[in-house]
């Protein structure tokens, strides 16, 4: 079942890979237990564009960013 978890706010400098490490700090989780794809716009984002800030990205605010996670 989806979860949402709203009000977490990122500046453009943070990384992809930030969103990805809120997401285990808030749900209280480990990086050895589960697998987090991140997706914006719909897109999957590898793991190579996971090392560019948001704004390399050309993420603009109020964008929703999914966090699909996968148990290891």
């Amino acid at each position: 079942m989806p979860r949402e978890i709203s009000n977490v706010i990122f500046s453009e400098n943070d990384l992809v890979e930030d969103v990805k490490n809120a997401v285990f700090s808030i749900l209280g989780l480990e990086k050895e237990e589960v697998c987090c794809d991140i997706s914006i716009f719909g897109q999957s984002i590898s793991s190579q564009k996971r090392q560019r800030s948001l704004l390399q990205l050309s993420i603009k605010s109020n964008t929703t960013i999914e966090a699909r996670l996968r148990w290891i």
